[in-house]
């Protein structure tokens, strides 16, 4: 009878590359966290091709949502608004970025004059506890459009969070 077992090396080595994948994985998905916040540096300080750069190094498929919203605010602030649109609606899709990637969609919409539909995007998210901004925007919009009863609603819901603490002092968004 043959003797099966597989050499010693072979053994060694499917050892050290799970191993290596295993511990690489989280690194890599740290990584990505870091150039996220990289990026996200680099578009808050107006510094739009380092930021280009560093969302171009995103190589998580579990980051490429956060990707394409901060992709959506950059293409944003350089005026390239149906770019950004597309990159917007691609971030929605995410559940946990549903609230900011509405917000940015109407923010883009109301820029190109697009006013109902900018409206109807901010509604879509409107009951979701963490879509302060888009409340906030669509309270906004709709006193420019000199429908201030309709406003009140939303903006009192913002109200109601700072009162119930659902907003604090760490929560900077929501303070703004």
């Amino acid at each position: 009878m043959l003797n099966r077992r597989r050499p010693w090396f072979l053994t060694r080595f499917s050892s050290v590359a799970l191993a290596l994948s295993l511990a690489l994985s989280p690194s890599l998905a740290l990584a990505d966290q870091a150039t996220l916040d990289e990026a996200k540096k680099a578009i808050d300080a107006s510094e739009y091709d380092e930021a280009e750069a560093a969302l171009a190094k995103i190589t998580d498929k579990k980051e490429a949502s956060t990707a394409a919203l901060l992709r959506a605010e950059l293409l944003f602030r350089r005026g390239k608004l149906a770019d950004a649109q597309k990159e917007a609606e691609r971030a929605f899709k995410d559940k946990e970025l549903r609230p900011a990637a509405a917000a940015l969609r109407g923010e883009l919409l109301w820029a190109q004059g697009k006013q109902q539909e900018a409206l109807a995007a901010l509604r879509e998210v409107e009951g979701e506890p963490l879509a302060r901004r888009a409340r906030l925007l669509l309270g906004e919009y709709l006193i420019l459009l000199g429908k201030r009863t309709d406003a009140r609603a939303p903006l009192m819901t913002i109200i109601d969070d700072y009162n119930s603490d659902a907003i604090n002092a760490k929560d900077p968004e929501g303070l703004s």
